[in-house]
């Protein structure tokens, strides 16, 4: 976890929607042209730390995924049953 609560915010919008700018504003930036908003969502990115935070959202993100999906194709496969 970031010690920046806005740049943990961002971090986890961002690992659950791929969209820096709307990761950015849902962060709570703003305040700022839209292409603004854009190149300041960017910077944030290439900061290392919130880079690999972002990276470690998304794998947990994923293997959670994986986990639902695989309950869920279990659920299914006997619901056709």
């Amino acid at each position: 976890m970031l010690n920046n609560p806005r740049h943990e915010k961002f971090c986890l919008e961002y690992a659950a929607c791929g969209n820096a700018t709307e990761a950015y504003l849902k962060a709570g930036y703003g305040g700022q042209k839209r292409k603004t908003k854009n190149v300041a969502a960017f910077n944030l990115l290439k900061k290392p730390k919130i880079a690999e935070r972002i990276k470690e959202l998304t794998a947990w993100f994923a293997h959670t995924i994986d986990e639902i999906d695989g309950d869920a194709g279990g659920w299914e496969v006997a619901r056709q049953q």
